[in-house]
């Protein structure tokens, strides 16, 4: 997953330079990236639903 468009090159680079494959460091950054960004999303809607 691309938490945002800002990664397609960085990910097209990966795909040429490894053969259509991506590398496990380039998919834990992505991942952390995901995760980051959803719990953005989770801490605004706690702090929305919060009397």
């Amino acid at each position: 997953m691309l938490s945002s468009p800002q990664w397609y090159g960085a990910a097209m680079d990966e795909l040429r330079n490894k053969d259509m494959n991506v590398g496990l460091e380039f998919r834990q950054i992505m991942a952390s990236r995901a995760f980051e960004a959803t719990s953005r999303y989770d801490a605004l809607i706690t702090s929305y639903l919060r009397p």
